[in-house]
């Protein structure tokens, strides 16, 4: 029995199979090294040579079981006024709207649907590395380390040649072929790859260390779900999305185009939808690796040192930084061109297109640049009686272009204006400038071994003795807020559908509401919405994306208090322990606001309806034995 496919009514929960059903992985790594130490006079020298041989079964193509999409568009005339179901209390105009969404999917009238070959490919890449590292006591006091590493890595291809890359030249698809390894992944193997490395450590006094460091580290695997797996191209999987307007005449049969008519739900999907003989790249979207793609890197560096000043207390400073380049983001290649000429005359997205037989080509390329500096401030407190204190805080900074792929949040996004990247170039999403976290472990002073008790019984000291506390504190900067719109249907300034866009930016308005109101849903009012404007192809705009830079809003600190309880209670021997622990995460029931709804035209724009896990407890045990 076939799983139902995903449906989607706006305004409703989702029921179907997840559009995500069925996916699995199953790599078999093959990893021979060998490793050389050579030790002679005040060198200890280290050679090595490691290759793995990377086999990775994979089906992740995605909807596979199919996905429909009901938004009232046909049962308001195909006019609607507003196909936008806000949250919040209902209200006629949400009633109504949510009427024509239903009615939509009980007539079997989709807005859009999609569905994709389903496929297991059996994806193949060689690494090879090689390094010399050479320790030097170049004194007493002072050692220095000075290595060098080489990488040569294959992109990855298919055991089975079921691959293809676009080609720029020839704006087509170009299926793998023949046995090298640059024929069948249609990308080049880096072979430039060489990282330096260099650090020393100079004992100044008995009670002071010098520290320092620099090297290369090199991003070798980069997995952005499908969006840079070129086995999702066609011919061989063909993922096909419609989206279907009221001017379509109705679907007859099969063979013709289904982009341009009309298919109602009781018809299923065209059993040639996804077929390679009517593989059309329109109704796609192409993933694309440029062909000479570098190999992104980070550049790693710190300096600092530690002091002992008695008693226990260890203090270390230290400056922390990196830089990246030729890191792999994503953008739309094929993004059109925007146009404000109006409605009329400016031609749909598609005929804006640079290569008009193609919809969205999703480019996976080394355009990334990131930074990251930080002062980290560390103490320790080793004292008697069985307390431990610890107290780490980081003053940083961190700046990218985009979020991670399936780890962007708040607004973010991992896709680039394909024309502009460096207009991206802002705060990351995992930006908190200050982070403070205090750890405590406190041996309570009771039982052998401790300051009281020590002679006591073996049931006073089984049930009182033997006890430990811990506490960990944390407080952090608030995540990053990225302010974006969503683009209205039919704008002259849609260019893809793959980005995010951001609205301008209010000059002297303040960006924080001036007020905040609770309900029972919701804290709302954290933006202020008079504070953005969305660009308007009506008021003569060329340009979709806005003046607001990426990331430019923070949402609340964090704090939470962590606290724990443990003891080992002795059993027949003193080899055999019952292990007790209870825990209490968020102790105080500290409140942690989510990061609000940060899309200016949405009806919930600046309110927050979720926040971080209440106070948790938890009791665990264990017979160690």
């Amino acid at each position: 029995v076939r799983p139902l496919n995903q449906q989607s009514v706006t305004g409703f929960s989702q029921f179907g199979a997840q559009s995500s059903n069925p996916q699995f992985q199953n790599p078999t790594i093959f990893n021979p090294k060998g490793n050389f130490t050579w030790v002679k006079s005040l060198h200890t020298m280290k050679f090595g040579y490691e290759n793995q041989l990377v086999h990775t079964e994979v089906n992740d193509y995605n909807p596979s079981y199919g996905s429909d999409t009901y938004q009232g568009t046909f049962a308001a005339n195909g006019n609607p006024s507003n196909t936008t179901v806000a949250s919040g209390a209902p209200t006629l105009s949400n009633q109504l709207q949510q009427a024509r969404n239903l009615a939509d999917f009980m007539f079997g009238n989709r807005s859009d649907y999609a569905l994709t070959t389903f496929a297991v490919v059996n994806l193949r890449q060689r690494y090879n590395f090689m390094y010399f590292q050479d320790d030097m006591k170049v004194s007493p006091k002072l050692t220095v380390n000075a290595g060098i590493r080489y990488e040569i890595v294959t992109p990855q291809f298919e055991r089975d040649n079921r691959l293809a890359n676009f080609d720029p030249r020839t704006n087509t698809l170009i299926s793998a072929s023949g046995d090298s390894v640059a024929s069948r992944a249609q990308v080049n193997t880096p072979k430039l790859n060489v990282a330096p490395r260099f650090g020393l450590s100079y004992a100044a006094t008995d009670k002071t260390v010098l520290r320092a460091g620099y090297g290369i580290v090199y991003t070798q695997w980069n997995r952005a779900g499908g969006e840079n797996n070129l086995t999702y191209n066609g011919p061989y999987v063909v993922n096909a999305t419609i989206t279907q307007t009221p001017s379509l005449g109705l679907c007859t049969n099969d063979t013709q185009l289904q982009s341009a008519c009309f298919r109602q739900t009781q018809q299923g999907y065209s059993v040639n939808l996804t077929s390679p003989a009517y593989f059309n790249p329109l109704n796609v979207t192409t993933r694309y690796i440029p062909r000479d793609l570098k190999t992104g890197y980070v550049q790693s560096f710190h300096a600092g040192f530690q002091q002992t000043l008695g008693a226990g207390w260890l203090v270390d400073l230290a400056y922390v930084g990196n830089v990246s380049k030729h890191l792999q983001i994503l953008a739309d290649y094929n993004q059109a061109t925007p146009c404000a000429v109006g409605l009329t005359t400016c031609g749909t997205q598609q005929s804006r297109r640079p290569v008009s037989t193609f919809g969205s080509i999703e480019i996976a390329y080394g355009a990334g640049a990131a930074s990251y500096n930080s002062l980290q401030f560390k103490v320790e407190k080793q004292a008697a009686r069985g307390l431990f204190l610890m107290n780490a805080f980081t003053w940083s900074r961190t700046f990218d272009q985009s979020g991670g792929h399936l780890e962007a949040n708040s607004g973010d996004n991992s896709r680039v204006d394909y024309r502009n990247p460096g207009a991206s170039y802002g705060p990351s999403n995992y930006d908190q400038p200050l982070t403070n976290v205090t750890s405590v472990v406190y041996d309570l002073p009771y039982g052998h071994g401790r300051h009281w008790g020590s002679g006591s019984g073996y049931l006073a000291n089984s049930v009182l003795g033997g006890w430990q506390l811990t506490l960990i504190n944390t407080m952090t900067s608030g995540l990053p807020i990225n302010v974006t719109y969503a683009m209205p249907s039919g704008s002259n300034l849609n260019v893809s559908g793959l980005v995010t866009y951001r609205p301008n930016r209010v000059a002297g308005a303040a960006l924080r509401g001036a007020t905040l109101t609770k309900s029972n849903t919701a804290l709302n009012g954290y933006i202020n919405a008079a504070a953005f404007t969305v660009p308007s192809d009506i008021a003569g705009s060329t340009n979709p994306w806005g003046t607001a830079s990426r990331n430019l809003m923070r949402g609340f600190a964090f704090y939470q208090a962590d606290f724990g309880l443990h003891k080992a209670f002795p059993l027949w021997s003193d080899a055999a322990n019952f292990d007790f622990r209870a825990e209490a995460f968020n102790l105080l029931n500290k409140v942690n606001y989510s990061t609000p709804s940060s899309s200016v035209n949405s009806s919930g724009f600046g309110s927050i309806t979720a926040a971080q896990p209440a106070r948790q407890l938890q009791l665990a045990a264990k017979i160690i034995f």
